[in-house]
């Protein structure tokens, strides 16, 4: 996907407005920006992209673009064993595994389990340790993996969520 043909700086009007984006088809598309911050120094709102198709807010017109691919219809990347087509790379680099005999290289170390890649290794070694690196912004609660705490968002704080959490 390339970079913005118009927003801040480029023609948009100031204080926020639209971003013009082109798809990796070179297909434009518009992505809502709220409150981009004014003369220079001025703090960017922490969440000010969404998503038009699905409005997830992100701080980072970057983090839009990597997320975008998720409503894609596009499967550029193939598997040359099966034929099976993914959206993401590292979603076909997981999957090779399957073909391999189910084969985990990596093992934990401090118990018997092994994992297709290090970062199934490193989340699951934070229940060994204990470690919760994502907090929520509306309560003390803290926890191990991501998926949980949008979970718990969208359970306990559905309108915190609305507006940009």
């Amino acid at each position: 996907m390339k970079g913005p043909k118009w927003g801040p700086g480029r023609g948009a009007p100031a204080g926020g407005g639209r971003y013009l984006l082109i798809d990796s088809q070179g297909l434009p598309y518009t992505v809502l920006v709220a409150e981009p911050g004014g003369a220079a120094g001025t703090p960017r709102s922490p969440r000010a992209f969404w998503c038009p198709e699905c409005g997830r807010s992100f701080a980072y017109l970057s983090y839009l673009q990597r997320h975008s691919i998720a409503h894609s219809p596009l499967k550029p990347h193939v598997c040359r064993a099966c034929g099976k087509a993914f959206k993401r790379a590292s979603h076909l680099e997981r999957h090779r595994f399957t073909h391999a005999g189910g084969k985990k290289p990596l093992g934990c170390p401090l118990c018997p389990r092994r994992f297709r890649d290090s970062g199934e290794l490193a989340q699951h070694q934070r229940v060994h340790t204990g470690e919760r690196p994502f907090p929520c912004p509306h309560c003390p609660l803290r926890f191990g993996e991501r998926n949980t705490l949008q979970r718990h968002l969208r359970r306990k704080h559905p309108a915190g969520r609305e507006q940009g959490s």
